[in-house]
């Protein structure tokens, strides 16, 4: 995935985080995802074709990493 489409993802990600995941029902849901999607087309027009391919509806795209493993101390408990 090209750089430029991967910060696409990420700007589209928190936002999905920060707003979307706070509203309560899914009409309003909807509403603020088709404005993630208008504003990423209008604002990163060159890059329409793969922001349409690879953020559509159907597809998830997650930024997080399950692959670190924990710090734990001398006694076993893992530290903050």
């Amino acid at each position: 995935m090209k750089p430029e489409v991967f910060l696409v993802g990420l700007w589209r990600h928190e936002c999905e985080r920060t707003f979307v995941d706070k509203l309560v029902n899914t009409k309003d849901k909807e509403t603020v995802l088709g404005y993630i999607q208008e504003i990423s087309l209008e604002h990163f027009s060159a890059l329409e074709t793969e922001i349409l391919d690879k953020f559509s509806a159907d597809k998830t795209f997650l930024y997080c990493d399950f692959l670190k493993e924990d710090i734990k101390n001398e006694e076993g408990l893992v530290e903050q």
